[in-house]
């Protein structure tokens, strides 16, 4: 993102679509809605990261969901927060 290059990575996993249903059956409770998801290098794992926003679309939470694994879902009201939750699973 620091030097505004794409690079194209082929792999199998989560789609941008699975991953934001991953995020939102989280936090189902709240009826919050998932954004588009960002790919990004986790301590070498590929990982979704997106916010999550209520029904007037402010930000609520953030979510880290692997692309790996989309079960393995990270949530929380700040990222720091959410990070931590995800690096628990």
């Amino acid at each position: 993102m620091v030097t505004k290059e794409s690079n194209i990575y082929q792999m199998s996993g989560a789609t941008e679509m699975a991953a934001q249903s991953s995020a939102e059956g989280k936090v189902q409770q709240f009826g919050y809605r998932a954004s588009f998801p960002m790919i990004i290098n986790l301590d070498g794992q590929p990982t979704y990261f997106m916010t999550l926003k209520d029904s007037i679309g402010l930000i609520k939470q953030y979510a880290f969901v692997s692309v790996v694994n989309f079960s393995t879902v990270g949530t929380g009201e700040s990222m720091s927060t959410a990070l931590r939750d995800y690096e628990d699973k």
